[in-house]
């Protein structure tokens, strides 16, 4: 009977529980979760409850008293699901079998956070989900399972993330079952492959250019998009008169450019911004202010004194 400890938060977690609950040979002892307020909407405490489980909520991971904890169970795995804390030596040194990590990202490649956004920007027609053993690298262990994920041409941030949960998910349904009967056979990542993006990793400092072609220009603002879920990596920004502002999502126009500077204003409509881009007409259909508020395309252009002929990105 393996003992098993989790680490994880929202959906993901909750469905990756319900399937260890139907695999016999094993008992899960602990979850661990962050504080509802750190993650909404988190229905792991709920779940532990309805199996009999402890949950223990916090923000703190690696503290001495929560390593305390989960090395009196002496797990024999631990799972390490969506979530959004760096697993220090004290906890990745318990389990007997292994700490096992989920990636939304089809590893060596895409390695680290914000990743789905990464693969939108980058112009990536496949992506992918990664099952592997954690080491004292971040996203460097042994890989135990992968599966690849298409990106659509409408990809946004937020669709591909779920698109991942949902791969990584049913993935885990095959792999679960060889976890606990010790019949996995893991293979290392080949580091020469290997890509990395960290916190510090900004696509163009979070800018819009007027200069890009309008395929670029819209694998940014979609890679960018999470709505409507917070965005907690960077909206895509611009300014207008110094004033910076947002832009939420675009559409490309009929009509070739018009010989203008890149970034001209061609027509202010009550739903739309038009403005000239490398290779078309692109309009502004939603933004947010300078302090991230939402407004109407026409508060947007009365407020920053947007006429024909008005440069933005200045």
């Amino acid at each position: 009977m393996k003992k098993i400890v989790v680490i994880g938060n929202g959906k993901m977690a909750v469905d990756c529980l319900k399937i260890m609950s139907a695999t016999p040979d094993h008992i899960v002892s602990l979850a661990v979760t962050e504080p509802r307020e750190l993650s909404p909407g988190s229905g792991l405490p709920a779940q532990c409850r309805k199996l009999g489980i402890s949950c223990l909520e916090t923000a703190r991971l690696n503290t001495p008293d929560v390593v305390g904890q989960v090395s009196a169970i002496g797990p024999d795995i631990i799972l390490n699901i969506n979530s959004f804390r760096i697993i220090k030596p004290a906890l990745l040194e318990i389990p007997k079998d292994g700490l096992v990590n989920f990636h939304n990202g089809p590893l060596p490649r895409y390695g680290g956070v914000n990743v789905c956004s990464w693969a939108i920007i980058n112009g990536e027609t496949l992506h992918g989900v990664t099952w592997h053993y954690l080491d004292e690298g971040i996203d460097t262990g042994a890989i135990i399972a992968q599966r690849d994920v298409e990106i659509a041409r409408d990809e946004t941030a937020l669709s591909l993330i779920m698109k991942c949960i949902n791969a990584g998910t049913a993935l885990f349904r095959d792999v679960f079952p060889r976890l606990v009967d010790g019949q996995i056979t893991a293979r290392p990542q080949d580091r020469s492959k290997a890509t990395y993006y960290s916190l510090r990793d900004i696509p163009n400092g979070g800018r819009v250019d007027y200069e890009w072609p309008y395929d670029r220009f819209d694998r940014f603002i979609r890679g960018l998009s999470f709505h409507p879920m917070p965005n907690t990596f960077v909206h895509p920004k611009s300014a207008c008169h110094a004033k910076d502002f947002f832009i939420q999502r675009i559409e490309k126009l009929e009509g070739a450019p018009v010989g203008g500077e890149c970034g001209t204003v061609v027509a202010v409509e009550p739903d739309r911004i038009a403005v000239q881009i490398r290779d078309s007409i692109v309009g502004l259909t939603e933004v947010l202010d300078d302090d991230r508020n939402d407004v109407t395309v026409a508060e947007f252009a009365e407020r920053y004194r947007i006429t024909v002929g008005t440069l933005l990105g200045r």
